[in-house]
């Protein structure tokens, strides 16, 4: 992926741009009032999301619509990630659509799954942006496991599909797959926040934070869950986040039961805890507050740090909500 170079001041411009062309909460509201799904998609054919819906098929479904959605938000990342003083956070957050392709080949070649049923579950635009589309085909269409990882060996993708056959050898895992590639995506987050210059680390830091630690804190809840022993659990996830630490981690690790698992959450300042009662509503409660929380820092940051490069990744967070909530209404409406 290729960085224009341009002044920072284009890719700040763009998001301030970029969120102007968000819909207002009265406008959701709207589109929940819609007949049906072909009514959703005849309210958003004048917005920034009409040129891909308008290449929809009928009859439409909440897939087709959502795929759509998607495509477009795509669109919007790959370009900011090209014009961004910080490219490598971006490209970092870009590798999430290609790693959930990513456990889905894998899993199906394990399975031993043929092209057509693997293909039902993957949209490969994101591999198209990035150019390694024929790569991970060839990997879909591969004969087994090892031949698929074999195919993607010369892309980005390769260290994420060694790791992951490895760690298939030896535990027969299909949960390793995902763990695995979750963990590659932490990292690669982890180094591209560590390479930011140090201004831009105070900007960057609470986002990347919220990602970055919220992730690693709910990989080690899973883990324990499936009652993984706390050296198999080390394997899973990175040394350290941005506030969480080792200690941190070896803290949370040795959780015996729910009340010392929440306990050792007390770092995140933002995590208010109700009645969590078991390991799994833990989990759903800690993704769901992060998200949330980060949604909301990502709108204040255009009043808190006007003009700064961080807005780039901020717009993207606030595009990604806005397609899942019109994803949810498409669903509701089906």
């Amino acid at each position: 992926m290729h960085n224009l170079k341009l002044d920072s001041v284009y890719g700040v411009a763009k998001s301030y741009g970029l969120k102007s062309l968000l819909f207002p909460y009265s406008f959701i509201q709207e589109l929940a009032d819609s007949k049906d799904v072909e009514d959703l998609v005849d309210r958003l054919r004048a917005s920034p999301y009409g040129a891909h819906l308008a290449q929809l098929t009928r009859p439409y479904t909440p897939v087709k619509v959502e795929r759509a959605l998607w495509h477009s938000l795509l669109d919007v990342h790959f370009r900011l990630v090209n014009v961004s003083a910080q490219p490598r956070i971006l490209h970092a957050y870009f590798l999430r659509y290609v790693h959930s392709n990513l456990k889905a080949v894998l899993r199906g070649k394990a399975l031993g799954k043929g092209y057509d049923e693997i293909m039902e579950y993957v949209d490969l635009y994101p591999e198209s942006l990035l150019g390694v589309r024929d790569e991970v085909l060839r990997a879909v269409g591969a004969r087994d496991l090892q031949a698929a990882v074999a195919e993607i060996a010369k892309t980005d993708l390769a260290e994420a599909g060694r790791i992951a056959m490895e760690v298939w050898s030896t535990k027969k895992e299909l949960v390793a797959f995902d763990m695995v590639v979750d963990k590659m995506f932490l990292q690669k987050l982890l180094e591209a926040f560590r390479g930011l210059p140090r201004g831009e680390r105070r900007d960057f830091k609470p986002l990347i934070s919220l990602e970055l630690d919220t992730g690693i804190a709910a990989s080690i809840l899973r883990l324990k869950s499936w009652n993984l022993p706390p050296a198999e659990i080390r394997e899973f996830i990175p040394e350290r986040g941005v506030e969480m630490d080792g200690a941190g981690i070896d803290l949370l690790i040795s959780a015996r039961e729910v009340g010392e698992a929440v306990s050792a959450l007390q770092l995140f300042p933002w995590l208010k805890m109700g009645d969590v009662r078991d390991i799994q509503a833990l989990i759903r409660h800690l993704e769901k507050t992060a998200s949330e929380y980060k949604i909301s820092l990502a709108s204040k940051y255009y009043y808190q740090k006007p003009m700064r490069n961080v807005l780039t990744l901020a717009i993207i967070l606030l595009k990604e909500a806005e397609v899942r909530n019109i994803a949810t209404i498409a669903t509701g409406l089906y």
